[in-house]
């Protein structure tokens, strides 16, 4: 992925966070996973882990290496569509770089019927990190 359009996605990942809440009367906000993928900015191979969890139970799991970085292109992966879960629900994304802590966000807390969720491996004291972005999705999730 080049980093331009990385760029240009993530840039208007705050702007559909203004929208109006679109909660349920229990207090859910069911929320369809559009995408979900990895990019490494490390200029070195990094092991990733991802799940995604639903009600306590994994409806997703993989643990891969994921390709060096480098100045022009993002290492990484996008997660097939077909083995995401295909109805809305109180999702929790997590992910791991290399076993350590896990970065984790909870789709319920989210304002929108739909999301796109990318985990970005990078270097912050001089240790790969992995943090999770979201991007509202604008209401065609990609059939397939």
């Amino acid at each position: 992925m080049k980093r331009r359009a990385f760029l240009g996605t993530t840039v208007g990942c705050g702007t559909g966070l203004l929208a109006g809440c679109l909660s349920s009367e229990d207090g859910s906000n069911p929320t369809e996973l559009c995408a979900l993928s990895v990019s490494n900015r490390e200029g070195t191979p990094q092991n990733v882990s991802l799940q995604v969890i639903d009600d306590g139970e994994e409806q997703y799991t993989q643990t891969r290496q994921v390709e060096a970085g480098s100045a022009d292109v993002t290492g990484g992966f996008t997660v097939p569509s077909a083995e995401l879960p295909e109805e809305s629900g109180d999702y929790r994304i997590r992910a791991q770089v290399n076993e350590s802590e896990w970065a984790k966000l909870s789709l319920a807390e989210l304002d929108s019927e739909q999301i796109a969720v990318q985990a970005i491996v990078q270097s912050q004291d001089g240790q790969p990190t992995i943090s999770l972005w979201y991007s509202p999705s604008d209401g065609t999730c990609a059939a397939e």
